[in-house]
């Protein structure tokens, strides 16, 4: 491991028990005010178009250039020996501003592979089932993913199928771009490893693309349905400053184990919905 982490203000880490984008039987759904009201598209520093959740025109952080210095050599200065991660929390900026590509001459070091490595061991200590650098505090474009057969089975009867839940392997995945394939999307419960302890309804695209690379630099596409879509895109989110309360039906947020009962205006979980945000916030 690294001195990235031994040098990074950590925070500690979420509940023990599954949840958020971790194990829960959660979902997602884009903002209290719909999903047309929370794009909102500008030029990032380096020209392309950004679109900022919640509709906000955020300012990019001073010094772009040096930030991917000081991240690069963060993490190339390589991990503490047996230091591990902890989760940040809502409320540190990391987790609210753009991160950074992953350059083209770390892939395949030995650093970005024990950067990997100590974000698959948080997110299955947590428990969880994604994680996106940020979260440990690394602003880079780095997510992992999986979805075991034992957190499956913690779900109510008929619930798995409800999402289209699959298990699937360890999915590790630098600087990738989501695309939607479909405008249909579900409405499901979404809690986070960094907002513990509640959730919320939110509308998710249920047929996603993402392209990237391998931390070895191979290119990597994938077409991901269902559930593993909806991880995908709450992991994409952190990588752009935009957590799921973002994108929440505000009315459904809930403290965990807190009843069941939803208001009778908020739609019910795993109803259909048509999607018509970015998934991508780079694109």
């Amino acid at each position: 491991m690294s001195r990235v982490l031994a040098r990074l203000v950590l925070h500690p880490l979420s509940q023990s028990y599954p949840q958020g984008f971790a194990v829960a039987p959660a979902c997602s759904s884009l903002a209290a005010q719909g999903c047309s009201s929370r794009a909102a598209t500008q030029k990032d520093d380096l020209g392309s178009s950004r679109t900022e959740c919640g509709g906000r025109r955020a300012q990019p952080p001073p010094s772009r250039r040096s930030k991917r210095t000081r991240a690069w050599q963060l993490v190339a200065d390589g991990m503490a020996e047996g230091l591990g991660a902890t989760i940040v929390q809502a409320g540190s900026t990391v987790l609210r501003e753009e991160a950074d590509d992953v350059p083209a001459s770390m892939l395949g070091t030995q650093e970005l592979k024990d950067l990997v490595q100590t974000m698959v061991d948080t997110m299955r200590a947590a428990p969880g089932v994604g994680l996106a650098a940020p979260q440990i505090g690394i602003p880079l474009k780095v997510i992992v993913l999986e979805d075991r057969p034992e957190y499956i089975a913690l779900l109510q009867d008929g619930l798995a199928e409800q999402q289209q839940r699959q298990p699937f392997e360890t999915l590790v995945i630098v600087n990738p771009r989501l695309s939607a394939l479909t405008n249909q999307g579900a409405r499901f419960f979404e809690g986070c490893l960094s907002v513990p302890g509640y959730q919320a309804l939110v509308e998710r695209y249920t047929s996603v693309e993402v392209t990237g690379v391998t931390p070895e630099g191979l290119p990597l596409k994938l077409t991901a349905n269902g559930w593993q879509a909806r991880i995908l895109q709450h992991e994409c989110d952190h990588l752009h400053g935009c957590l799921y309360v973002d994108r929440m039906l505000s009315r459904s947020f809930s403290a965990r184990g807190g009843g069941s009962r939803l208001p009778d205006d908020v739609p019910r979980p795993g109803q259909p919905c048509t999607c018509c945000h970015h998934v991508d916030a780079a694109a």
